[in-house]
């Protein structure tokens, strides 16, 4: 039964054949092994299982699985405890001299194990009393007498040290490592980051998570509160749930400066765990406000990632942008990668997180809103090629660079923009924007007068100031329409002279001076039918309104703008920063984010409304017909320009302005000229989009624009002062304007005639008054020095009358054209203080600065108005008509000022100026040219 192979202890077959089977079993190639197969094996044939067995592989095992090392339940260093508990034994093992199976062989042995029981306490007999019983339990252990503490001392010790601690011992050991000296710094203490670690290890190897929480609860200084009221703040709202506002994520402060693609190293990357490393560092900074050295001296980073593109293009949008104003207020270094999208702060812990705050905040607060522009599909630029559209994306550029929020048209093509920015005030600025980039209809009518004698075909020559025109005309292109220019002798310029004067004037100069002559309509109703409050003032409205000199203004898209001809634009008077550009200025008022309503308040209107007459020089301009550029200077006839509605428009550009200047001052009755100080007008339009409710019934769309006035507030800043001692002028009502226009096409200018009505609120500068509150708003930013904001929406009560219902008539007529009611019908059914609640959309504002100077017996001014990138920049010359003049004094009214456009632009032709008799009206009959401004 034994086979003693060379080499080898005797084993026996029967356990070699009990393993070979075994293997066999274990192997995929072989997997069963007979008994003729495994009689076979035997001492000889060792070598060759030996063989065998090396040349089979293992079963491979699947990848996926990953399996841990197999580590024992229990392990037991000094012998594993067998038997029962009154008498355990312990095994050991004692290696044998021989081997086993080619390994060393060992014996199992067991012996006592020596572990006795704790004893059990003994019950106390309340007879024999306590202290005979405890005495030998409770005997003190004195080492210097040389006695060795007993099993039973030792067994109650460790004891003793196992037993749970209650919440206030532990909360004692926890204070009992708060240091008590340091370098302070505002009241806090200020440790190196070695001594900082040291002790945040120790929090983390000495206690638990749940004792650390109940330390921090219990803290005198709730460390959590701070950033509850942060989280509070950046909580997500319903909005956020519904997906409409994108989180982004921020790393943690770490020192050093990396690149931006490698990012900040996060604190989570340490072994211990983030959870209770946040409440130990909260311990440390916010309880025991411990502040680190390296932290406050050296710089660090911190990144914010996950930032969208639009929340990226409104971080950085605009000079300064938000970006720069967190940079400056913070002092910090942000650098942004447009790509990854990641936002890098580099500076001190604190400076890092505060600025991160921001950064965050801004980004929740980010508003958006969506504009339907389908009330406004007529405008579209119809005249330009591909699809016909409201706003192009140079338009939407412009628009975003202006506002500084972020505009994208609709996917599906329709006429919907969605507007974001930072705030609701961004956000409506950028819907303000667009509105003003639309060519809005005005109120505004008239016509061009020429006269029969004008028998040739002029020429569009194009007009080349285009930055002198609105933004919505500087699209278009526009033209003079003029007869090549031949330079006259003195004594024919002499003569034109003595004829524009004579006292038998041409037709032309007779339909100016009846058109001039017509008095308001609602000046012309008797007194009876006036309201109470109108009768006591109707005898006294013109010298009390021409006594107080009102604010120069011009009704847009009537008069386009244009800059100081004999000075670099850059050397006019302007204010210090771009009205139109949201990036100018470093005024920390923000706009307000609110609706003013005005209308629970009496107002007191003006009765009646004041008139202002002017006669301004200028171009009158033609839309060019879209022809190859060689035939735009193709010989054209006026009536084919004028065809069409909204044919023309007015832009005051004086190209003879220092010949003007010149003559003016060589004159012997030449008085100074008076600075008469700058204004701020902020312009309000109707809403569009607003609709009637039960109380009020006003028109909507395009046709709130020319059915219900426009309102103007005016603040004047007096000469010599500064822009913080701006105070209220007027606020009023812009009923409309007429105009007539005559065209001089052989001469270098233009002349528009112009009769504008502006009723106006008494008492409007009360701080009690109806509109104290929108004054207040606009007053309080004025004053502030940065850029010029207002309430983006205001509701106003107007007078009933100056409201046009549908089917109506536009106002400034004299309601004889049957088509509705007119002003005089309107104004008899009016009752006395009724008002029709009116919603406001801000437009615009413009600085407009003025010198006026006595000329032939008016007040010629001189005009230098900036209304921004959308207003434009222009420079107007008029000379202004007093209220209610006589007959002699329009004439001469009239008569000074085509003297003005021959001093301007060339003498005046014989056939506009030289006296028309009866006999010879054929050749001098003045002609009407309809069309209507834009």
């Amino acid at each position: 039964m034994f086979a003693r192979p060379s080499g080898s202890a005797p084993v026996c077959l029967r356990c070699r054949l009990r393993l070979q089977l075994r293997l066999a079993r274990q192997s995929h190639h072989r997997p069963f092994l007979s008994i003729q197969q495994a009689s076979q094996f035997s001492s000889s044939r060792n070598a060759q299982l030996r063989i065998i067995r090396e040349t089979q592989r293992p079963r491979p095992q699947r990848d996926d699985i990953k399996r841990k090392p197999t580590v024992p339940k229990y392990s037991y260093p000094l012998g594993r405890i067998r038997g029962k508990k009154e008498a355990p034994l312990r095994e050991g093992t004692v290696p044998l001299p021989i081997d086993s199976l080619g390994e060393p062989s060992q014996v199992i042995i067991l012996k006592d194990a020596g572990i006795k029981p704790p004893p059990k306490p003994s019950k106390v007999d309340v007879k024999k009393g306590l202290a005979g019983d405890l005495s030998s339990h409770n005997r003190p252990v004195h080492p210097n007498k040389g006695t060795k503490p007993g099993q039973d001392e030792i067994l109650r010790a460790i004891t003793e040290q196992n037993n749970i601690l209650g919440p206030e011992e532990v909360n004692k050991q926890i204070e009992g490592l708060k240091p008590g000296q340091g370098g302070s710094r505002g009241g806090r203490l200020v440790l190196p980051k070695d001594e900082f670690d040291t002790r945040a290890s120790i929090l983390h190897d000495g206690f638990t998570t749940t004792q650390l929480l109940g330390y921090l609860d219990r803290g005198t200084d709730r460390a959590g509160t701070v950033d509850e009221r942060k989280q509070q703040e950046l909580a997500p709202t319903e909005q956020d749930k519904k997906g409409a506002v994108h989180r982004v994520s921020r790393s943690s402060w770490t020192p050093g400066v990396r690149p931006i693609p490698q990012g900040a190293q996060s604190t989570a990357q340490r072994p211990h765990s983030p959870k209770k490393m946040g409440i130990i560092d909260k311990i440390l900074r916010i309880n025991w406000k411990i502040d680190v050295l390296e932290e406050i001296e050296s710089p660090g980073e911190l990144d914010i990632s996950g930032v969208q593109r639009w929340q990226m293009r409104l971080l950085v949008a605009g000079e300064p942008s938000k970006l720069d104003q967190i940079r400056n207020h913070r002092r910090v270094t942000i650098s942004v990668n447009q790509t990854s999208r990641i936002i890098k702060i580099m500076a001190p812990k604190d400076s890092a997180e505060y600025a991160a705050d921001d950064i965050e905040t801004a980004l929740h607060a980010c508003h958006s809103l969506t504009v339907d522009f389908a009330p406004f599909k007529p405008l579209s630029n119809s005249g330009t090629k591909g699809p016909q559209r409201l706003f192009t994306d140079e338009d939407l550029v412009l628009a975003s660079e202006l506002s500084g929020a972020f505009l994208r048209r609709s996917d599906t093509g329709g006429p919907r923009v969605f507007v974001s920015g930072l705030d609701a005030a961004q956000a409506e600025d950028g819907r303000r924007v667009l509105l003003s980039m639309l060519d809005l209809p005005t109120t505004s009518e008239g016509k061009i007068l020429t006269t029969s004698a004008i028998k040739k075909l002029g020429i569009l020559s194009p007009h080349g100031r285009k930055r002198a025109l609105a933004y919505r005309d500087q699209r278009k292109s526009l033209g003079r329409w003029s007869f090549p220019i031949r330079r006259g002798s003195l004594q024919d310029s002499a003569e034109s002279i003595r004829d524009a004067s004579s006292s038998r004037p041409g037709q032309v100069r007779k339909e100016v001076i009846k058109f001039l002559q017509q008095s308001s309509s609602l000046k012309a109703l008797p007194i009876d039918v006036l309201p109470p409050a109108a009768t006591s003032t109707s005898t006294s409205a013109s010298s009390s309104t021409t006594s107080t000199p009102m604010p120069d203004v011009s009704t847009p898209g009537t008069s386009a703008p244009d800059t100081l001809p004999s000075e670099p634009p850059s050397e006019a008077p302007l204010p210090a920063t771009p009205l139109e550009n949201p990036t100018t200025g470093t005024s920390t008022s923000k706009a307000p984010e609110f609706e003013s309503d005005f209308s629970r308040s009496p107002y007191n209107w003006s009765p009646i409304p004041h008139t202002s007459t002017t006669a301004t020089l200028g171009h009158i301009l033609h839309r060019i017909p879209i022809s190859p550029p060689t035939r735009v200077l193709t010989p054209t006839p006026l009536s084919i320009l004028l065809s069409g509605p909204r044919t023309h428009t007015f832009s005051p550009h004086t190209p003879s302005l220092p010949t003007i200047l010149s003559h003016l001052s060589a004159s012997p009755t030449a008085a100074t000229p008076t600075n008469t100080g700058a204004h701020l007008l902020f312009r309000y339009i109707p809403n569009p989009w607003s609709t009637s409710t039960a109380t009020t019934s006003t028109p909507g769309g395009l046709k709130a624009l020319t059915a219900i006035p426009e309102l103007h507030i005016t603040f004047a800043i007096p000469a010599g002062a500064t822009q913080d001692q701006a105070r209220l002028e007027s606020v009023a009502l812009a009923l409309g304007q007429e105009y007539r226009d005559v065209a001089m096409p052989d001469r270098g200018v233009d002349v528009r005639f112009a009769r504008r009505e502006m009723l106006f609120a008494a008492g409007a500068e009360r701080e009690d008054g109806p509109f104290a509150g929108l004054v207040g708003e606009i007053g309080v930013v004025v004053r502030g020095q940065g850029r010029l904001r207002a309430p983006s929406s205001v509701r106003v009560g107007v007078p009933a009358w100056t409201v046009t219902g549908a089917g109506e008539e536009g106002r400034g007529g004299s309601g004889k054209s049957g088509k509705g009611k007119g002003r005089e019908e309107r104004v008899r059914e009016w009752k006395d203080g009724e008002t029709v609640e009116v919603e406001y959309l801000w437009q615009g504002v413009e600085w407009r600065e003025s010198v006026e100077v006595g000329a032939e017996g008016h007040r010629l001014r001189y005009v230098a108005v900036e209304g921004g990138k959308l207003g434009g920049r222009r420079g107007e010359v008029r000379l202004g008509l007093e209220e209610d003049a006589k007959e002699d004094a329009v004439r001469e009214f009239v008569d000074a000022a085509f003297r003005l456009a021959e001093r301007a632009g060339g003498s005046i032709s014989d056939d506009v100026g030289k006296a028309g008799g009866e006999g010879d009206e054929g050749s001098s009959e003045a002609r009407w040219e309809g069309g209507v401004s834009s």
